[in-house]
């Protein structure tokens, strides 16, 4: 009993966490990378398509933006703390 009890827990946990982050954390990261990886690709990536339907979609592209926002804010809080 008291396995399942820990199980469920750990379980709605890790679900609450992925939402936080997908719906939180990954729109303000992607919103952060976007206009770097516009810049990088000279405008091909990301397709205003991705970036309307960022909520709904999760797909690659999304998930590359969103990353390059984290190596952004990390550089970014490198820089300032040195």
């Amino acid at each position: 009993m008291m396995q399942e009890i820990i199980y469920v827990s750990a379980m709605l946990i890790g679900t609450a966490l992925t939402l936080f982050y997908y719906h939180f954390i990954g729109v303000f990261f992607f919103y952060l990378g976007w206009p770097f990886v516009k810049l990088f690709t000279l405008g091909k990536y990301p397709v205003e398509s991705n970036v309307l339907n960022f909520f709904k979609k999760g797909d690659r592209e999304s998930g590359i933006v969103a990353g390059v926002g984290m190596i952004v804010m990390a550089l970014v809080v490198t820089i300032i703390y040195m």
